[in-house]
């Protein structure tokens, strides 16, 4: 299905549903229900979504950090879909919530070279010659000391 067209149709679906249960179960009941949901998503969004993204990121890149920072954005979808009032957005948010829907977001959505990383530092040798510098080793054929390049160090930081 057209993702704008279930997007437009979601509200409808929903206001459809919560029709259905509040005929079923009664007004009351039904507002209950939709008013617990929104106490459970700002308990997921509080506290356990946002722990679980912080403690993975904290553990610096690898692929499990990556699937556990995945699930807490899951907890957080959930807590967001648990405080839209309806039905099916509570029934997504549970899907959300379980740990085999968790394990397949984060299969799905997480590289397979994730948390390899590029490293942040270039290493490399430069010599100092004449015209300007250049790419290159510092090792260059034996030559009189006054024509040999002048190779400087920089300090360390």
């Amino acid at each position: 299905m057209n993702p704008l067209a279930l997007l437009l149709l979601w509200p409808l679906l929903e206001l459809v549903v919560l029709i259905f249960v509040g005929d079923a179960i009664g007004a009351l009941p039904t507002l209950g229900l939709l008013l617990l949901s929104a106490l459970i998503g700002m308990a997921l969004l509080r506290g356990r979504g946002l722990v679980r993204v912080a403690t993975a990121l904290a553990e610096g890149p690898s692929r499990a950090a990556f699937s556990r920072a995945t699930g807490g954005f899951a907890d957080i979808a959930a807590g967001l879909l648990f405080l839209i009032p309806g039905f099916l957005s509570d029934l997504a948010a549970v899907a959300l919530l379980l740990p085999p829907v968790q394990r397949w977001l984060a299969k799905t959505l997480v590289p397979r070279n994730a948390g390899q990383g590029v490293p942040d530092v270039l290493e490399g040798t430069f010599v100092r010659v004449d015209d300007g510098w250049r790419d290159g080793p510092a090792v260059l054929a034996p030559a009189a000391p006054e024509d040999r390049p002048k190779t400087e160090r920089f300090p360390e930081p």
